[in-house]
């Protein structure tokens, strides 16, 4: 059975934010924590977490790349990575970066969301912009509970009401309250796991990001190749400059996708919207080839 594992996410004034919500968690906590605060390098590494545990029960530690995490531990990421899940381990990458960060919320959430199914449980604390909102989406799709603060409590309440505008969660409660909510859910989540598909949509961003993962590992053990292929040929023998490229230009053009979405002129941009979406399902196709004919992941 999958390890129930809770993911954080916040944004300005998240930081104060977790340091209220980890005091109301009990040090038998039955669930690891891993945790992303958008605050540019600085959202992981050992300042942050020194800056955690002196106001934590449970342990704060910065976390490494394949370790295996367990109950009443809090992870967050070295400073400059991204913190991931796959099955029972924490993988930590330097993939491109995501709504303009890294670590970001939405590559955390849904990694988990994909991993833990129902053992997942996803918060969304204070923030702006709508950071967080879609990999919430997902946990909720694939089964897991959502939690998100009261908008009202949230210094800063836009990532909030977003999370909540795309789809309603599970809770929405004070920092007070979310303490007992979530060792709630996360109890009966231990109890009462079930499997629950993810979403096919879901499926292919956490494979691109672990093939993402595997360029990159690739790129720092000194791997490359001289064919003279195909691009895609090429790709498929490893090559991560031009696979790591295409993968950051499939996460830009959804980053304009969605600027453009949210822009109040949709007889304006409503074609461009239309035509980055095709961009990015052509690019995703591409690399989704180069990724089967990769073989199994690590």
């Amino acid at each position: 059975m999958q390890p129930v594992v809770v993911v954080i996410g916040a944004s300005l004034g998240g930081l104060d934010a977790l340091k209220k919500l980890l005091p109301h968690l009990p040090e038998d906590f039955p669930a690891a924590i891993l945790v992303v605060i958008h605050t540019g390098q600085e959202g992981g590494g050992e300042s942050l977490t020194q800056r955690l545990q002196q106001v934590s029960k449970l342990e704060v530690s910065v976390a490494f790349d394949r370790e295996r995490f367990h109950p009443g531990q809090v992870y967050l990421p070295p400073s400059d990575h991204h913190i991931l899940v796959q099955n029972d381990r924490i993988r930590i990458s330097r993939g491109p970066r995501e709504n303009n960060f890294r670590p970001a919320i939405d590559p955390l959430f849904r990694s988990a969301a994909f991993y833990g199914r129902t053992g997942c449980v996803g918060v969304l604390l204070s923030g702006l912009l709508d950071d967080g909102a879609s990999g919430l989406l997902s946990i909720h799709e694939c089964g897991g509970k959502t939690i998100v603060q009261d908008t009202h409590e949230a210094t800063y309440s836009e990532m909030p009401e977003n999370a909540i505008r795309l789809h309603p969660p599970d809770h929405v409660a004070s920092l007070k309250k979310m303490g007992p909510v979530l060792e709630a859910e996360v109890r009966f989540a231990a109890r009462h796991q079930a499997e629950s598909p993810p979403a096919e949509k879901l499926s292919d961003g956490v494979r691109l990001t672990e093939r993402a993962m595997q360029i990159e590992d690739q790129a720092l053990r000194g791997h490359s190749t001289d064919s003279e292929c195909t691009v895609e040929e090429l790709l498929a023998e490893q090559d991560p400059s031009l696979e790591e490229a295409l993968w950051a230009a499939v996460r830009s053009l959804e980053e304009k996708r969605k600027t453009l979405e949210r822009l109040a002129a949709p007889k304006i941009y409503g074609g461009r919207t239309q035509e980055t979406q095709k961009f990015v399902q052509r690019i995703n196709h591409f690399l989704m080839r180069i990724a089967d004919r990769a073989g199994p992941r690590d």
